[in-house]
């Protein structure tokens, strides 16, 4: 019973590998990303105090992101998951020293984190992976090239502190996210083997 989290600039890949390691190892997803514009399209109360800061390209609030993510946790444990894969989160270091916290909880410690996986992506190819996906994604905060590149800045600021936890932790596992889709999920794997 594990955790494993994947991070990495948006468009860097980590969507599309997550469904290949989901699909081979029977991970389940929480994917904060999704679980807010999810409370959005819902009109919940979490959902409209985050419609201006997705619209806008910047960081849900570090205390909401946390009742997603943990709500989610939560409903997993009710259906006897085993192993949960966190998709694109932490993403800042309050929410990497608050997601340890919660897994310290006896009651979460069967989802300790085994595994984080870093996808390294040049901004270039970045940009245009996301004006391709605009194409077919429908979401927003896509299309906008000024939306892309502050969610981008943002990126590059908040997740220095968390790279340098993980390394420290001896958890960190650099990705090259440039190569065909095969050969990424082919280097994930060989770490996941030895991991999981």
């Amino acid at each position: 019973m594990s955790s494993l989290i994947l991070i990495g600039p948006p468009g860097a890949g980590k969507g599309t590998q997550k469904e290949k390691i989901i699909e081979k190892y029977n991970i389940a997803p929480i994917v904060p990303g999704d679980l807010m514009r999810e409370e959005i399209k819902n009109k919940t109360d979490i959902g409209l105090q985050l419609i201006d800061y997705v619209n806008r390209g910047l960081l849900a609030p570090h205390e909401i992101a946390m009742q997603v993510v943990k709500k989610k946790i939560d409903e997993y444990k009710s259906q006897g998951v085993k192993n949960i894969l966190f998709d694109g989160f932490p993403r800042e270091i309050e929410q990497a020293d608050a997601i340890e916290e919660l897994l310290k909880n006896p009651e979460n410690a069967s989802f300790e984190i085994k595994c984080v996986l870093l996808f390294n992506v040049n901004d270039d190819v970045v940009v245009e992976r996301i004006k391709k996906r605009a194409l077919t994604s429908g979401r927003a905060d896509d299309v906008n090239e000024n939306i892309i590149k502050t969610r981008l800045d943002i990126f590059h600021k908040k997740i220095n502190d968390v790279i340098k936890k993980y390394k420290k932790m001896n958890l960190l596992y650099e990705i090259e996210g440039e190569m065909e889709e095969e050969k990424v999920f082919g280097n994930i794997n060989d770490i996941l083997q030895k991991i999981l």
